[in-house]
């Protein structure tokens, strides 16, 4: 019979005899992390396009850049409801969440992560 140390005092290696393959199927990165990876790649959603970090120092485009965001976020939104929104209705939503400081602050947040 032969007994097996466990502890500091097991020089036997362990798992497969290959060390290379096994580091390498062990170090993999794991699937959220090439996601991430991926999306970075990928334009941001509902950013207009060339819309630099520099623009939102701007007023204007500043402006311009959170009223295409929330049309975007609104028309998104009332395509899943059912029946949907009315242009009107989609047009006055945008116009209260642009206004609303709360939501222009997660807006700008945004913007300010995506621009980077």
């Amino acid at each position: 019979m032969e007994i097996k140390r466990v502890g500091p005092g097991n020089t036997q290696p362990q798992g497969p005899s290959d060390a290379g393959e096994a580091a390498g199927k062990r170090f993999q990165p794991a699937a959220h992390e090439q996601e991430a990876a991926h999306a970075a790649e990928l334009p941001a959603a509902g950013v207009p396009e060339g819309l630099t970090r520099a623009d939102l120092a701007d007023e204007k485009k500043l402006n311009a850049a959170v009223r295409h965001c929330v049309d975007q976020l609104v028309r998104t939104a009332s395509e899943k409801v059912d029946g949907g929104l009315g242009e009107d209705e989609r047009a006055h939503l945008g116009e209260v969440l642009q206004n609303d400081p709360g939501f222009r602050a997660q807006v700008l947040r945004y913007l300010d992560q995506v621009l980077k």
